[in-house]
């Protein structure tokens, strides 16, 4: 006959078999997901920065935002004017966005702390001239300023994730952090199914591995909301 403590042996050892196993389950579903929202096929990287996500990299000459614009006196109108130049246009499309690059130095110049302009400044050098240790520096200032804001995340952590092979590891854990500290809200866990729906597919499973150590309830949180926009996605393309 078993004794008390064997019984709590075997209690035990099955829970922990039952919680690995659903843990699985969880983990197996979160990489079926990769797959299941791989819609976008990545195209070749140009300049060392990419033209697989025109919606960060600029490709299409949507403009740059900023949060707000009222202490940044011609930013508006500068990137605007940047937005109708032909992308094809190398030399006048980085000429339109240095002017706009001018600007948002001078205003960092008076507020360096201001991490939405540290974020554009960022996004308008690669977009201005390729990936350079400038526009590093200006994600990197970006991360130092503020760590995990969602209005700032939003536009942030994709341009990290989609450069995340030319990233120092310092801006790498600093984006895994930003991944891991959204997660733990409602409103960031779907502001990251957002952020990962846009992501080309290779970068996707940089989402789900900052996710691996989490609570499986949060694993399960953020499965729920990326399940939800891929049939809304698969709902509006039938």
């Amino acid at each position: 006959m078993a004794t008390a403590s064997e019984v709590d042996e075997r209690t035990e050892s099955a829970r922990n078999g039952l919680q690995a196993a659903a843990l699985l389950v969880l983990c197996l579903s979160l990489a079926l997901c990769v797959g299941l929202v791989a819609a976008h096929e990545t195209r070749v990287f140009r300049d060392g920065v990419g033209s697989d996500v025109s919606r960060y990299l600029g490709l299409d000459g949507t403009p740059v935002q900023v949060r707000s614009t009222g202490r940044l006196p011609g930013y508006a109108a500068c990137a605007a004017q940047a937005a109708r130049v032909p992308t094809e246009d190398h030399a006048a499309y980085a000429a339109a966005l240095g002017s706009c690059a001018d600007i948002l130095r001078a205003s960092l110049a008076r507020a360096p702390h201001d991490a939405d302009a540290w974020t554009a400044l960022a996004q308008t050098l690669i977009r201005a001239e390729g990936l350079s240790e400038p526009a590093l520096a200006a994600l990197s200032r970006s991360y130092e300023t503020a760590r995990a804001e969602l209005w700032i995340t939003a536009r942030r952590l994709p341009l990290a994730l989609i450069l995340w092979d030319a990233l120092p590891e310092t801006l790498r854990e600093a984006a895994r952090g930003e991944i891991l500290a959204i997660s733990r809200s409602r409103f960031g866990l779907r502001t990251l199914a957002d952020i990962y729906m846009t992501l080309p597919g290779r970068a996707r499973p940089l989402v789900v591995s900052a996710l691996e150590g989490e609570p499986q309830e949060i694993q399960r949180a953020f499965l729920t909301e990326v399940r939800r926009r891929v049939r809304t996605e698969r709902a509006g393309g039938s």
